[in-house]
């Protein structure tokens, strides 16, 4: 009896391990993804997409008067100025791609003796990778005044005594609307003409937190640029 008991005992317990064994197997195998499933898997729509690219370019300028070559125009708070232009056409070089960009800086006096300049960008990403983090077109406007007229030091952004009003936008994808960061202006801002020669802007500047004060500027600035490069 005692042999005959531990003899079914036995035979039970290598059943239970050929189940397992099995089981084991049978789950391996189904967690093993089929080479065809694994080429169809989804990929990511902003590294692939065939959208073309934005234009560095503009359609038509803003209705503003473009002064002489190397020359800007600038009209604010009632007065006109005018001056030299500093402009840079470029190549800014990301991993994925390079990419155009302008930028220009300008300086003038105002008829108080208060300094006043002005930054430009418009960045065009031909990197789409860059587009989920940074967007794939960037307009900036920085606005810089130094109520003590120093001239020298207004394009210092990070020199005491200079109180900084911004205007950005941002389109992330080509098939999207811009998006408003800081300001206001109706895209593009920044409009650069085909022969990259002439320039013209647009925009509402607004301080930022630690610059807002009877000293700090928010309003409307029109500027009009014809660069020489």
């Amino acid at each position: 009896m005692n042999q005959l008991f531990w003899g079914s005992i036995r035979i039970r317990v290598v059943f239970l391990i050929i189940a397992f064994i099995t089981a084991v197997l049978l789950a391996a195998c189904g967690n093993e993804q089929d080479p065809a499933q694994e080429e169809s898997a989804p990929v990511d729509p902003e590294l692939t997409a065939e959208l073309p690219f934005l234009s560095l370019h503009a359609e038509a300028l803003h209705d503003l008067p473009v002064p002489e070559p190397g020359q800007f125009r600038v009209e604010i708070e009632g007065e006109t100025h005018e001056g030299s232009a500093s402009c840079r056409m470029s190549m800014f070089e990301t991993p994925g791609a390079e990419n155009p960009r302008f930028d220009a800086h300008l300086a003038w006096q105002m008829n108080d003796g208060r300094a006043m300049g002005v930054y430009l960008e418009r960045l065009v990403y031909h990197d789409r990778a860059a587009w989920r983090h940074v967007g794939h077109v960037r307009e900036t406007v920085r606005f810089q005044n130094r109520p003590d007229g120093n001239r020298h030091r207004v394009g210092q952004s990070d020199a005491r005594g200079t109180y900084i009003a911004w205007m950005t936008q941002t389109v992330a994808r080509p098939d999207s609307g811009p998006e408003q960061g800081s300001g206001a202006g109706e895209f593009p801002v920044i409009r650069i003409s085909e022969d990259e020669a002439r320039v013209t802007v647009i925009a509402t500047v607004e301080p930022t937190d630690g610059d807002k004060g009877e000293q700090a500027y928010s309003g409307e600035i029109r500027l009009a640029l014809h660069c020489e490069y």
